[in-house]
């Protein structure tokens, strides 16, 4: 039986919240009822493991700037003589390889996005993403012989160093999944996490590289996107800083000190007429496009507006016309 040669280098990235389908209505975590996050886990992987949509590897269904990136690891760690193992971090699968044939879905763990995965129902409290993270982990998955966590990962490649690119909220998520992987590592050097805008006072801390926007105007690309291209320009520079997280850590430093400070782009403030008129387009372009999704690109295209200003305007519209903008798409 031909095994595949072991990993060279793992690394962890997070999804896209945007895909090449759009998600059926029930696949959307805003379709669960409330209840615990026990109750909403087993709902919803019961959802994933029966539904009748189209699955696709996870390489081929995600979308956006920051998976161009991602997909592009295994290519970029091959031309330095590296075999990159690469593993998605999905707020609806959990931990899956790139290759895990899945269904397009809404599920999130940023609070801002309709698809936020916790029941926010003031009667429940919420609950912590990393709970919703560690049930997914408990579920077979799409690929029932794969690793379901970084804990498990650790175990089956103690001596392998770990490549964690993830968003803030993604971090937190992760968080108790992370530490239990930094302490089944042959060393605690092995596991660095990319991870722009986290916080000193994470329990993660001391596993993050240095970094900042800055590295916006560095390596090209959306903001959304830094964190993957951090990422890229690891491993082309693998020869040089190695694979140990200090290595990396000081060369990513040294990179830091020679950028200029980063400068938030200007947006020109547009009245509520201007926004309507921008959503009603938008709309009628893809009737099933996201409030959050609409105001992004709204302010990718160098326009203001504040979020609960442009949900309100979004939701306007939608009422104005009930029967031309029905369902949602994601972002």
């Amino acid at each position: 039986m031909r095994r595949d040669p072991a990993p060279d280098l793992l690394i962890v990235a997070t999804c896209s919240y945007s895909k090449r389908i759009a998600p059926s209505a029930r696949l959307e975590v805003r379709s669960l009822p409330s209840g615990s996050i026990d109750d909403r886990v087993q709902e919803w992987s019961t959802r994933l493991e029966t539904t009748s949509a189209e699955r696709r590897p996870a390489r081929e269904l995600y979308k956006g700037d920051h998976w161009t990136a991602v997909c592009e690891f295994e290519l970029v760690g091959s031309s330095v003589g590296l075999n990159v193992e690469v593993w998605v971090a999905s707020a609806g699968y959990g931990l899956i390889p790139l290759s895990a044939e899945i269904a397009s879905y809404g599920a999130t763990f940023a609070p801002e996005h309709d698809d936020f995965v916790l029941d926010c129902a003031p009667s429940r409290g919420g609950g912590a993403t990393s709970e919703w993270w560690s049930r997914l982990a408990a579920w077979h998955g799409p690929s029932p012989e794969a690793a379901r966590s970084l804990t498990e990962l650790a175990v089956t490649h103690p001596n392998t160093p770990m490549l964690v690119i993830v968003s803030e909220p993604y971090a937190r998520a992760l968080e108790l999944d992370l530490l239990g992987a930094s302490r089944l590592l042959d060393s605690s050097n092995n596991l660095s996490i990319v991870s722009i805008g986290l916080g000193p006072a994470s329990p993660l801390a001391e596993f993050v590289l240095p970094g900042d926007a800055r590295f916006s105007t560095w390596l090209g690309g959306t903001l959304t996107s830094v964190n993957a291209r951090v990422g890229r320009a690891i491993l082309e520079r693998v020869n040089k800083w190695g694979l140990a997280r200090d290595e990396i850590g000081r060369g990513l430093s040294a990179r830091l000190e020679e950028l200029d400070p980063y400068r938030q782009p200007k947006r020109e403030n547009r009245g509520d007429d201007e926004v309507r008129t921008y959503i009603q387009t938008a709309l009628a372009a893809s009737p099933k496009a996201t409030h959050s999704r609409l105001l992004k690109s709204f302010r990718e295209e160098g326009y203001a507006c504040a979020q609960d200003r442009f949900r309100r305007l979004y939701e306007d519209v939608k009422c104005a016309a009930p029967d031309l903008f029905t369902g949602v798409e994601g972002p």
